[in-house]
Formats: C-alpha cells, structure tokens, sequence
C-alpha cells in the first residue's frame, strides 16, 4: 500500500545548541516563520490548513549549511547562544515525495 503523500515542515537544529535553549529557540524561530511564510507561501498556506505535520532534527554544521543554501527557510537564533549565529532553520513545507536527502537522513532531536 503506498504512504499518502502529505506537506511536512522540517525544523532543523544544529546539534551543538545547547539542550536547555533548544525549546525557546525553535518557538521564536517557528513564529518567524509563520510571520515570512503566511500569505506569502502556496505551500506553507496549504499546508498550515491541510496537514499541519512538522519534525524537529538536528544536524551537524556542515549538513546545516547544505540545507540552509538548498531549502527555502527562515533562519533562527538566539542573541547569546552559540554567539549569535544562525543555529535553527524553520524550512518551507516540503512534500513527502520530495523531500531534500540532507531532510530524510537528519536525526531526530531529542531533549
């Protein structure tokens, strides 16, 4: 039987955040995102109304930047952590039959 095809939005960490701002970081970086992407997004409209799927990952730097050059995303941080760098991407909803490699293999975060 074959999976249905679904909208998923992936939330992308890189995995030296530390745990205990992991959880302020993704929620200012998800409300962002709405804020870019609402209205302004035929995906992300779609699937705020429709599917409302999202997985949190985390990566290493290198496959963070892959995906932040490759994958239309806002970009997240935090003003004292990891001094201020980029460490969150909020990426645009992708189909499930066409979700980015770097997106497929990525570990899911775990606090």
């Amino acid at each position: 039987m074959e999976k249905p095809r679904i909208l998923k939005m992936y939330i992308v960490v890189r995995d030296d955040v530390p745990v205990n701002i992991t959880p302020t970081l993704v929620a200012h970086s998800a409300i962002n995102a709405h804020i870019k992407f609402n209205g302004k997004s035929e995906l992300y409209d779609e699937w705020l109304e429709k599917y409302y799927f999202k997985v949190t990952v985390k990566v290493d730097k290198n496959v963070f930047e892959k995906i932040r050059s490759t994958v239309p995303c806002h970009e997240g941080y935090e003003n004292k952590t990891c001094n201020g760098e980029i460490t969150c991407l909020v990426c645009e909803p992708v189909w499930s039959d066409n979700t980015p490699k770097p997106l497929i293999y990525a570990s899911l975060w775990k606090g």
